[in-house]
C-alpha cells in the first residue's frame, strides 16, 4: 500500500480526474493475455525443442504451463482490480478534499470577520479579503510588511495585543481579547479577537488562527445603554420619590382629616383609622371588623354595608341619627380595586352633619354639595391608576423589549447592527417617555408662568411635532384662579390635546378660553374621524378614558360639559366652570 502511495505521489497515473475504473481493470486483463502470450513466445525460442509457434502457445504445452499462463492472467487482474479500487478512492479523497477547500475558500472570502493564520515567525499563510473593509489595509499589504498588524494597533492597547501574540505564538491556548485599531483613515474601531493553535498531524506546532470581529457598534452601544442606565436610575429615584411623597401626604391626609375615617379589607376586617374615628367611636364600634359594629346594626345599614364589599358599589347613606352620641351622620362606603377589578380595601368615611342639620339653610347647602373627602381620596386613587398604568403600558413593555435584546445580542455574540439599533431607538424612547411621565405629574410652569401661558406654551410644543394646525384664543381678562381650578382646565386641555393628536386623524383644531367674572367659558374642537355617541350625550363603551377623565375632570369644580361628535365631522367639548363667591373670597 506505501509502495502504491509512493508511486501516485509520483504521478506515475498523471490524470487521475479522468480515471475510468472499468476501462484500467479492462486493460489490465489484456495487459496481462499479453504476457501469457510473451511468455509462449519466449518458451518457443528458448526451451522448445520442437519448433511450432501456435503449438508453444496453445497446444504443445503441459498441463502446468497451462495453469502458470491461467495464473498469470488472474494475478494480473486482481492487481488491476484492487488498483483500480486504490486509485479510485484516492480520486474520491482528492474531490471531498477540493469540496473542502472550496468550501472553506467560499466561507472565508464571505465571512466579515477578518480571519487570518500566522506562522510561528509572524509571516502569513492565509489572510481573509474582509481585513481591507475593518482596517483600510489589502491582503498583500500585510503579506509584504509582517510588522503591519502590531503597527496598526492602538498605542495604550498595543503593549496587551503584543503579549497576547507571543503567548500564542508559542501555542498556548488563551482566552479572547478586546483592543482597539487604528485603521488606515485613522478611525478607530474595537476589535474582538479570538485565536486557536494549529498543530500538524505529528503534533508539531505550525501557528494559529484568528478571527477578528469588528465590535466597535456594539461598543457605543454599551457605552450609550450605560449612560441612559444611568438616567434611567436617576429618574427611577425621582419616580421613588415623588411616589414616597404621595403616600406621606396621603398619611398626613388620613390622620388630618377632621371627619371620622376608617380602611377595611375586602373581609371587612378593619386595617387603619385615623384619630378622628377613635375619638368619636372609640366605645361605640369594634375595632376588628366592621360586621360587629354597632353603630352599623343600629343604624340599619348592615345590609347595605355587605352589599359594598360583595360588589364594589359605593354606597353613601342618607343622614343616620346615632342616638348614643347625639350625632347626625352620612356613612360613605367606596371600594379601592386592583387592575384585576378585584376589590382590594373598602374605604368608610363618615360626615358629621349635626350642626348644618339643626339650620334649614345648611341643610338645604348639604343636600347639593359633594363629599370633599371621597373626591380628594378618589382624586388620588384615579391619578396613581393613570400612573400605574402609564409605567405598566409604556414604560415596563419597553424595557422588558431592551433587556430581552440584549440577552439575545449576548448570548449569541453577534454585532447584528439592526437588532443594536433597535436596543438605542427603544432605550430612547423609554428615557422621553419617563420624562413625560414626570412631566405629567404636576405642571411646575403654571405657577411660574400662569394659565394662559402655559396652555400656549404647551399646544406651541406639539405643534412643532405635530402636522396639525392649532389655534389658540383667550377672550376676556384672567382675574386669577386658586391652583385647583388652574389644574384642572390646564389637565382638561392637556388630555383634549392628547387626544386629538394620537386618535382624531384631524389637519386643524382650535382651543378658546373666555374669561368672566362669574364664569368661564372653554370650548375646544377639530375637524378629525370623529365617532358615535349615545343617546344621552356620554362616550360610548368604544371610545378613550382621556374623554372620561375630562368630564370627570369639569364636575370636579362644580363645572358642566357637553361633548358633540360625528364621524368624518370632527369633535367638539364645551364646558363651562362658575365662579363662586367663595372662590373668589378664596383669590
Amino acid at each position: 500500500m506505501k509502495i502504491l502511495k509512493k508511486i501516485f505521489n509520483k504521478r506515475f497515473i498523471p490524470n487521475i480526474e479522468n480515471y475510468n475504473p472499468t476501462k484500467f481493470i479492462f486493460l489490465t486483463f489484456l495487459f496481462s493475455i499479453c504476457v501469457a502470450l510473451l511468455d509462449g513466445v519466449i518458451y518457443y525460442f528458448f526451451f522448445m525443442e520442437e519448433k511450432s509457434f501456435l503449438g508453444a502457445l496453445f497446444f504443445h504445452v503441459s498441463l502446468f504451463d497451462i495453469y502458470i499462463r491461467i495464473m498469470i492472467i488472474i494475478t494480473f487482474t486482481i492487481f488491476g482490480s484492487l488498483t483500480a479500487i486504490f486509485i479510485n478512492k484516492i480520486k474520491t479523497h482528492k474531490e471531498q478534499l477540493a469540496e473542502s477547500e472550496l468550501k472553506f475558500k467560499t466561507f472565508v472570502t464571505h465571512s466579515k470577520d477578518w480571519i487570518y493564520w500566522i506562522a510561528p515567525d509572524k509571516s502569513f499563510y492565509f489572510i481573509s479579503p474582509s481585513c481591507k473593509e475593518i482596517t483600510g489595509y489589502s491582503t498583500e499589504e500585510f503579506a509584504n510588511n509582517i510588522d503591519l498588524l502590531n503597527r496598526i494597533i492602538y498605542n495604550e492597547d498595543r503593549e496587551l495585543f503584543i503579549e497576547h501574540e507571543n503567548n500564542s505564538l508559542r501555542g498556548e491556548n488563551l482566552d479572547e481579547l478586546e483592543f482597539r485599531i487604528v485603521t488606515k483613515n485613522n478611525e478607530i474601531k474595537w476589535i474582538h479577537h479570538l485565536c486557536q493553535s494549529i498543530y500538524s498531524g505529528d503534533g508539531k506546532y505550525v501557528g494559529h488562527c484568528v478571527s477578528n470581529r469588528d465590535i466597535t457598534k456594539l461598543k457605543e452601544t454599551q457605552n450609550e445603554l450605560a449612560k441612559l442606565s444611568n438616567q434611567l436610575q436617576n429618574t427611577n429615584r425621582t419616580l421613588e420619590e415623588l411616589v414616597d411623597q404621595r403616600t406621606m401626604e396621603m398619611k398626613t391626609f388620613m390622620i388630618q382629616c377632621p371627619y371620622p375615617r376608617a380602611i377595611y379589607d375586602n373581609k371587612g376586617n378593619l386595617v387603619s383609622c385615623n384619630p378622628a374615628w377613635d375619638n368619636t367611636f372609640n366605645s361605640y364600634s369594634d375595632k376588628k371588623t366592621i360586621y360587629n359594629n354597632l353603630l352599623i346594626k343600629n343604624s340599619k345599614l348592615e345590609d347595605k354595608v355587605k352589599k359594598v364589599f360583595q360588589t364594589g358599589e359605593r354606597f353613601k347613606s342618607y343622614p343616620v341619627y346615632i342616638e348614643e352620641i347625639d350625632k347626625m351622620l352620612i356613612f360613605d362606603f367606596y371600594s379601592i380595586k386592583n387592575k384585576k377589578n378585584e376589590i382590594e380595601k373598602i374605604v368608610c368615611n363618615i360626615e358629621d352633619i349635626t350642626e348644618q342639620a339643626r339650620s334649614e339653610e345648611l341643610t338645604q347647602e348639604l343636600e347639593t354639595r359633594k363629599d370633599l373627602v371621597g373626591e380628594i381620596f378618589d382624586f388620588l386613587d384615579a391619578e396613581r391608576k393613570h400612573i400605574s398604568k402609564e409605567l405598566h403600558d409604556r414604560i415596563g413593555q419597553n424595557l422588558m423589549l431592551i433587556k430581552m435584546n440584549a440577552e439575545m445580542q449576548q448570548e449569541s455574540n453577534s454585532t447584528d447592527i439592526t437588532k443594536i439599533n433597535e436596543i438605542i431607538e427603544l432605550t430612547r424612547k423609554t428615557s422621553k417617555e419617563i420624562k413625560e411621565i414626570i412631566y405629567s405629574l404636576y405642571p411646575e410652569e403654571i405657577e411660574k408662568y400662569g394659565l394662559t401661558e402655559s396652555i400656549q406654551n404647551m399646544i406651541n410644543r406639539v405643534s412643532k411635532l405635530s402636522k396639525i394646525k392649532f389655534e389658540v384664543k383667550f377672550f376676556g381678562k384672567n382675574i386669577g384662579l386658586n391652583k385647583r381650578y388652574e389644574l384642572a382646565i390646564f389637565r382638561v386641555s392637556q388630555e383634549a390635546l392628547n387626544n386629538i393628536t394620537k386618535h382624531s386623524n384631524a389637519t386643524e383644531a382650535c382651543f378658546e378660553y373666555h374669561f368672566k367674572h362669574d364664569m368661564i367659558f372653554g370650548k375646544i374642537s377639530d375637524n378629525g374621524a370623529g365617532f358615535d355617541l349615545n343617546k344621552n350625550g356620554k362616550v360610548s363603551s368604544e371610545s378613550k378614558y382621556g374623554l372620561k377623565f375630562i368630564r370627570e375632570r369639569i364636575e370636579s369644580i362644580e363645572g358642566q360639559l357637553e361633548l358633540y361628535s360625528e364621524i368624518n365631522k370632527g369633535t367638539t367639548i364645551y364646558f363651562e366652570i362658575p365662579l363662586s363667591e367663595m372662590h373668589n373670597e378664596e383669590n
